[in-house]
């Protein structure tokens, strides 16, 4: 957990607790002893509940109003067992109970039957939320930013959401869709941004995910801070003064320039890349980024910059669309692509 970022408090305050097992091996315990209802084995003999050794990760649901809510029969026993903290205010009903397994042959996850597969949403009275997957991945950001965000863990970027998370997410200014840096969590953007159109595609930097980001130094604070948008005054972009002339990109006529103070997305990427190992690969099949990963590691926050620009800023999606090059870089992005070819 410390290596993840996630300290002794935090682990507290989660309820995060580890099932050693018994003797070095897994537990099994009858299910009624866990408020499940009986089930037998094809020989007729009770079905035992398999409990994992492991890491525990519980979803608690408080006790605001006196009487508990989404009461059911899941897990009954135990959400008396998850009262009585000194620390927190109120009683919890355990809704799930996760655990991290930590062998080679075995999925790392098992949800033990009964549990609720409800996102787990934490400090939900903000306006700017971040989705990921890992519910370890939204303890971290709470731990270190649930002053300026709503840390929701929807499990799987393929999730969608439901109940109490649908309707903070429509009431959100922003939503920083920040699921695993690989390709189901860019994939699962398509819908967030057709659906929530608020939605800002926010990939982890340094690593797949918030965990590794710490790992890699990174600044987990300072990454959701610089998702939250600014507000910004744009002055005439690149985008409306340039026309093709040759092959390379020349201002029009009489068109004003761009003020020192605007923010022209256009002139904004031209920068960053003329000061960074970094090109885009730019096909009509395909866009997307080289960099050397030890340098976006160690410059998160420029590569975060020209990810946005890329991806997101529709000037530059359109500026990209119409450049003849297919590597684009610092030197031939403005030129029309002839740098690189000559």
């Amino acid at each position: 957990m410390h290596a993840r970022g996630i300290n002794a408090e935090t682990i507290r305050t989660a309820y995060l607790g580890w099932n050693p097992g018994k003797d070095g091996r897994d537990l099994w315990r009858h299910r009624s002893t866990w408020g499940l209802p009986e089930e037998l084995k094809e020989n007729g003999k009770a079905k035992r509940l398999w409990l994992p050794k492991g890491l525990v990760i519980p979803l608690l649901l408080q006790d605001t109003g006196g009487k508990l809510q989404n009461t059911g029969e899941k897990l009954q026993n135990v959400e008396e067992k998850s009262c009585g903290s000194p620390q927190i205010n109120g009683c919890y009903q355990v809704k799930r109970v996760r655990i991290r397994r930590f062998c080679d042959w075995l999925p790392p996850f098992y949800v033990i039957p009964g549990s609720a597969m409800d996102a787990m949403a934490l400090a939900t009275a903000h306006h700017a939320a971040v989705l990921i997957e890992s519910e370890l991945d939204a303890i971290l950001i709470n731990q270190e930013a649930g002053d300026l965000v709503s840390a929701i863990a929807m499990g799987t970027a393929r999730a969608k959401p439901a109940g109490v998370v649908l309707d903070q997410l429509v009431k959100a200014a922003v939503i920083l869709v920040a699921f695993d840096y690989d390709t189901a969590g860019a994939e699962a953007f398509d819908f967030w941004k057709n659906h929530f159109p608020q939605s800002i595609r926010w990939p982890p930097i340094g690593g797949k995910d918030p965990g590794e980001m710490f790992a890699a130094g990174v600044s987990i604070r300072d990454w959701i801070r610089s998702g939250i948008p600014a507000l910004c005054s744009p002055g005439p972009s690149l985008l409306s003064q340039r026309k093709r002339v040759g092959g390379a990109l020349k201002p029009e006529k009489n068109a004003p320039a761009a003020t020192e103070t605007g923010c022209d997305p256009i002139q904004q990427l031209a920068d960053l890349l003329k000061t960074s190992p970094v090109s885009i690969h730019n096909t009509p099949d395909r866009r997307h980024l080289r960099q050397p990963r030890k340098w976006a590691s160690a410059n998160w926050q420029k590569s975060k910059q020209i990810s946005e620009l890329v991806y997101f800023n529709p000037e530059v999606w359109a500026f990209l669309n119409e450049h003849p090059a297919e590597e684009i870089t610092g030197k031939n992005i403005l030129d029309g692509g002839k740098s690189n070819a000559d």
